[in-house]
């Protein structure tokens, strides 16, 4: 893919008429990661700050259940995918 894009303007790539990707240029592109780094620091703070008067333990138990529970809802989802591939042969 050759073209060039002299005014900074992003350029929308279509697949089968539908926008598939953005093409920008490289100024663009860094100042957008630099920007989502920025943001998620500021997250992370301030769910810090939101749960500093929280238990360690009791964060780690409610997100331990709370992967448990998402990791079976897949295991799951995969067994009724591979029964359902097993019907259909």
């Amino acid at each position: 893919m050759q073209f060039y894009n002299y005014r900074k303007e992003p350029v929308i790539v279509e697949k089968k008429g539908r926008p598939f990707a953005v093409v920008i240029n490289p100024e663009s592109f860094e100042s957008y990661k630099k920007a989502a780094k920025d943001r998620f620091f500021e997250v992370i703070e301030e769910t810090q700050q939101d749960n500093r008067s929280v238990d360690p333990d009791e964060v780690l138990k409610d997100v331990t259940e709370a992967v448990e529970e998402v990791r079976k809802e897949g295991y799951d989802q995969e067994e009724r995918d591979q029964a359902q591939s097993n019907n259909r042969h």
